[in-house]
């Protein structure tokens, strides 16, 4: 009967795998997190200066005829 034999390639693609996995997590998910607060201070900086709507124009003002 034939034994199996893991291939060495088949484990440096799983451990590639892995090591790719931690490095999309944390260049998605904890960079960001750490960049975050500082970009707080805009954020709020563009609330403050944000410009409520006037009061609706009405076209009930008689026109001239001519």
């Amino acid at each position: 009967m034939n034994r199996y034999e893991p291939s060495i390639p088949r484990a440096a693609f799983g451990i590639a795998a892995v090591a790719m996995t931690a490095i999309t997590i944390s260049l998605a998910v904890v960079v960001p997190a750490k960049i975050a607060p500082g970009d707080q201070e805009v954020g709020t900086l563009a609330a403050s200066k944000a410009v409520s709507p006037g009061p609706p124009k009405s076209s009930s003002t008689p026109r001239a005829t001519s």
